[in-house]
């Protein structure tokens, strides 16, 4: 694309080259193919591999190959890597020296990233990489960081896990869905070539988002030296709905995570526009986790402002216990508002009797259903009508009687039929049920509101939502 003037290109962590042909990952004959572009200018000599422990770094057991002229590569897949290759992302690193069609060697090494199809692969699948595409997973890694449980799973565990797969897909499909909405950019154009389409808009989008991927590699390479025994991330990115959702569309801000078996820390913060100086804090989230026979808990403290440059701000606590019973996951949570502090440093964790509400959670299976319940108590009734004694966890968790607590707990109608009748003081709850049917998957809903729905997961990844007043007779919502 003649018309296009290229800047310099991202810094990141550099990887070795390697030879190609989808070396590394074993022994294993390859039965399928990852295959198409790597694309900011079309790049030769980029490092392309399968990331199977999701990590974001190329380990020594996964398959890699090096990109060609035309920024073409082929990654050649085993039978268990084509398996994996739904559920974990493929991720480019481009060293220094390598060739960008449009503007020549690499200056400065930069790292892209395209997420997991999430679905079945075709022998050969055709997926190119770009910014673009890299926008998205970063969208996708700003929710996981939260969620730790997410945070260095490998292919294996993804796999062994039909929750994370199912809220993987949610994530991607409102990260895409974000992407399409913040940058107007269609979703079937994210991974397309646009300098072989000639779309200009596309490729202008993806020149917007290469800055923020310097910076964040950058970032990520100086936060590593810092915690080298701890799994770290920075992002920089353009715009954030967390801060009064549309008031500020281009400025820039920074996403660091910073994690270990002990807990985590997480930070969103307003950056000037040359993403070198902090001007306002958005969010901060420490997290505490502790292990006890039986069971671990976490406490969170959020210092945050969401609402605009003027806002104030409000410090949120929360702990969580969660303990295993007769085959069935039992989960408490206790939340407290206090309000405004004044200072982050003010914002400490308080004795969880005073909790403004609580969150209770059943999860089990029954052959190849599985099944959840939640039942939320806010501060209007009695958070505590329902075991008081299990608050402050790093004190207590190990002192109950884990049997006795989930024999209360199983008081409440959690089962599937077990009627809308509560016997307690719950302000809301809200059921499901995830079975397979055929080879799709069906997840039913009803909660406390008398609503009914149904999300349907076709085998090729495609969703349909359906409603029910009665959760017998389905058809389309709103209808």
């Amino acid at each position: 694309m003649t018309t296009m003037i290229k800047r310099i290109l991202p810094l990141a962590i550099a990887a070795a080259l390697v030879g190609c042909g989808g070396g590394g990952g074993g022994s294993d004959t390859p039965a399928a193919a990852a295959m198409g572009k790597v694309i900011d200018g079309y790049v030769s000599g980029a490092t392309v591999f399968l990331d199977m422990n999701g990590n974001g770094q190329l380990d020594g057991a996964e398959p890699r190959t090096v990109s060609t002229e035309g920024g073409d590569y082929r990654l050649e897949l085993s039978t268990k890597q084509q398996q994996c290759a739904q559920y974990v992302p493929i991720v480019v690193d481009v060293p220094v020296g390598a060739e960008d069609e449009d503007l020549g060697p690499v200056e400065d090494a930069y790292q892209m990233v395209i997420a997991p199809p999430l679905q079945t692969l075709s022998d050969e699948y055709l997926v190119n990489v770009t910014p673009l595409t890299s926008l998205v997973w970063q969208t996708v890694q700003q929710e996981l960081y939260k969620e730790s449980a997410f945070i260095g799973d490998s292919c294996d565990a993804l796999l062994a896990d039909a929750a994370k797969r199912e809220r993987l897909a949610t994530l991607l499909a409102d990260a895409t869905a974000y992407v399409v909405d913040h940058y107007n950019i269609a979703a079937d154009k994210i991974a397309a070539d646009y300098i072989a389409d000639n779309d200009q808009a596309a490729y202008d989008t993806a020149q917007a988002v290469v800055k923020g991927l310097q910076a964040s590699l950058k970032g990520t390479v100086a936060l590593q030296e810092l915690h080298p025994q701890k799994h770290v991330s920075v992002n920089f990115a353009r715009f954030s709905a967390l801060d009064a959702e549309e008031a500020y569309p281009l400025a820039w801000y920074r996403t660091s995570y910073i994690s270990d078996n002990s807990g985590s820390q997480y930070e969103h913060m307003k950056m000037n526009d040359a993403l070198t100086v902090a001007q306002r804090l958005i969010i901060s989230d420490e997290i505490e986790k502790g292990l006890f026979d039986g069971g671990d808990f976490l406490q969170s403290i959020i210092y945050q402002s969401r609402g605009g440059d003027d806002s104030d701000y409000n410090c949120d606590l929360s702990e969580q216990m969660s303990f295993m019973v007769a085959g069935k996951q039992y989960t408490i949570s206790n939340l407290e508002d206090a309000g405004d502090t004044g200072s982050i440093d003010a914002c400490q964790l308080q004795d969880f009797a005073s909790a403004d509400s609580r969150y209770l959670f059943v999860n089990y299976e029954q052959g190849e259903t599985r099944f959840s319940a939640q039942y939320i108590f806010f501060s209007d009734g009695n958070p505590f009508s329902i075991a008081p004694e299990a608050i402050n966890f790093p004190e207590t968790a190990s002192k109950l009687n884990l049997t006795e607590l989930a024999a209360e707990i199983a008081n409440l109608p959690y089962g599937w039929d077990d009627g809308q009748s509560v016997p307690y003081d719950v302000s809301r709850w809200v059921k499901s049920k995830t079975y397979p049917h055929g080879d799709d998957e069906y997840r039913d809903q009803q909660n406390s509101d008398g609503e009914w729905t149904r999300t349907i997961t076709y085998a090729n990844g495609t969703h349909e939502q359906q409603c029910s007043d009665d959760g017998q007779s389905w058809g389309d919502c709103g209808q």
